[in-house]
């Protein structure tokens, strides 16, 4: 290359960079606008930055402008096709949309590029608890926790799931979590409030009940039975624990069904073709084994919560139950 048309495609490089520098500061004082233009001055320059296009689609974000944020990211994509946070970042507008499928969908893209990326797994979880799969949610949540234990957002999330699938005790436990990250953490703080108040009503609905002996039969050898009815409180608190127990069942076990359609079965499928092609990789195995381990848990957790409800029938059976005297 001649030296003259070296020095102009150093100066156009330049130039960019000066755009793109000036448009970052006038971000930081709020002004989209004008940083917008110099992204746009920027693009004439060079068409293909892809530090342009991803001010534009940050910016774009920053307003709330989501088609326009996409279009910038998915154009990186086609620039740079190895860069799986671009991915991500699509997935976190897709969630703003509420576009929660297309979230998932590029979400999981980028969790091919990388599965140990946090962030990607974080906005997993935001996707599935905007379609109300919280177990799934949970699992994401979880995984982002694992690879990065000091993001407060996930703990918050995270208990935010488990209050609604009424398991206060973990919730509690995460709400927690994400104060001592974050003290000044608002809405962790609301959560562990409600979660709290919850768990409490939930302990009063289990209370034991005396049994009274009638003295005028002690001792005749005639054997008395007593069978004692429930009071309408108890009986509303019976119904209220049971809902909230059966509640916890089926979203269980809504996840394990998940799990077993959108994770376990196109691993097993993806690792059964390797083994056909060309004989399986450790590579296979770290996205098999991962997924195993959440369907475990799925499943421990079901087992868990059917003790639970066997327990409470149990409780109720005793305080409905007869007694001889």
């Amino acid at each position: 290359m001649p030296f003259v048309e070296l020095r102009n495609c150093m100066s156009a490089e330049q130039s960019v960079d000066a755009l793109c520098q000036e448009a970052r500061g006038l971000i930081k004082q709020k002004e989209y606008t004008q940083a917008i233009a110099l992204y746009q001055q920027a693009l004439q320059t060079d068409s293909r930055s892809v530090n342009v296009h991803e001010g534009l689609a940050t910016t774009y974000f920053v307003i709330k402008d989501y088609d326009n944020a996409l279009e910038h990211f998915r154009k990186v994509t086609l620039i740079d096709p190895k860069r799986s946070q671009v991915l991500v970042n699509m997935g976190a507008v897709h969630n703003r949309k509420q576009d929660y499928h297309n979230a998932i969908k590029v979400l999981r893209q980028a969790l091919a590029k990388d599965r140990r990326c946090a962030a990607a797994y974080y906005n997993l979880g935001i996707a599935h608890k905007g379609l109300k799969q919280y177990g799934m949610a949970v699992s994401a949540y979880k995984e982002a926790i694992r690879l990065d234990s000091e993001m407060p957002e996930a703990y918050q999330n995270l208990a935010n799931c488990l209050t609604e699938m009424g398991n206060m005790s973990q919730a509690i436990t995460n709400y927690r979590r994400a104060l001592e990250l974050r003290p000044d953490f608002e809405s962790a703080r609301n959560g562990l409030q409600r979660a709290t108040s919850q768990a409490d009503a939930a302990k009063k609905a289990i209370s034991p009940f005396g049994r009274l002996v009638d003295v005028q039969q002690m001792g005749s050898g005639i054997h008395q039975v007593d069978t004692r009815e429930l009071s309408p409180q108890a009986r509303f608190e019976d119904r209220l624990a049971l809902h909230r127990i059966s509640k916890e069942m089926e979203g269980v076990s809504a996840k394990l069904l998940e799990q077993l359609r959108e994770e376990v079965s196109p691993v097993l499928l993806q690792l059964t073709h390797a083994f056909a092609q060309r004989g399986t990789s450790a590579r296979e195995f770290d996205i098999f084994l991962p997924a195993i381990v959440r369907l475990r848990e799925t499943w421990n957790r079901l087992l868990s919560t059917s003790k639970e409800l066997r327990d409470h029938e149990q409780r109720m059976n005793e305080t409905r139950g007869t007694a001889e005297g």
